[in-house]
């Protein structure tokens, strides 16, 4: 299938950028395996923004508590012409393989054979670079996150010019393992011609390392930490594990 790139005017990429990064934030560590999908639905000149989590299964109290709390997190107040945008929640019951409704705006996509995604997004916004690389990592994790893809970390070299994207995996990295995260760190840098720090041009690298839980994953102090699951990855709320 082919890439469908996205396209929308200047101001509605805008709030888009904002909201998908603002919710990629309130992801972290937060990722259950029960999460199909999260998205946002929002037409230019609405006030209100809606959040929607796709569940598989029954959302029961423990799940709909859990992704309140990710949506609690989410503090952005992205504009659209001068006018604040506000964020409700909405959980869906889900199960696979029901396929998924037509959205706004997909977030967050788990990789499922029956829903590929096929959109890229070449709009890069006026932020700090470690922000955008975090919105272009994310946006080409759509339909392509696993339940073994235990994190995503940026660390920069000591001239700050080099940006390493490293994947951490639950097992050990085959052939096939290396492949699927070069293609996400592809797609991710696809505008990677446009990053610069300090008035200097970023050059990304790709690493990718097995680390099996419940081992450590490495926090240099450099850290910007762009994905990770909840650990124990499990949809059991925070503290019953």
């Amino acid at each position: 299938m082919e890439k469908v790139e996205v396209k929308r005017t200047l101001e509605e990429e805008k709030v888009f950028a904002a909201l998908k990064f603002d919710v990629n934030i309130a992801l972290g560590g937060m990722v259950i395996p029960s999460l199909r999908a999260v998205a946002i639905n929002w037409e230019p000149g609405k006030i209100k923004a809606q959040l929607v989590f796709f569940h598989d299964g029954l959302a029961d109290e423990p799940i709909e508590w859990h992704y309140n709390c990710i949506e609690v997190d989410c503090n952005g107040e992205p504009e659209y012409l001068g006018t604040p945008i506000l964020m409700q929640i909405k959980i869906i019951s889900s199960p696979f393989p029901m396929l998924l409704p037509e959205v706004s705006e997909i977030v967050y996509l788990r990789k499922e054979e029956s829903s590929p995604f096929n959109e890229i997004n070449k709009y890069v916004p006026d932020w700090t670079v470690g922000s955008v690389i975090r919105l272009k990592v994310n946006e080409a994790l759509r339909g392509k996150v696993t339940g073994d893809l235990r994190a995503i970390h940026l660390t920069w070299d000591e001239t700050n010019t080099e940006a390493q994207i490293t994947f951490f995996h639950n097992s050990a990295i085959t052939d096939e393992i290396y492949k699927h995260y070069e293609e996400i760190f592809n797609i991710a840098t696809l505008t990677a011609d446009q990053w610069k720090k300090d008035g200097k041009k970023v050059v990304p690298r790709l690493a990718v390392k097995s680390v099996a839980y419940p081992d450590k994953i490495e926090r240099p102090k450099n850290l910007d930490r762009l994905y990770s699951r909840k650990e124990p990855f499990t949809d059991k709320p925070i503290g019953e594990n």
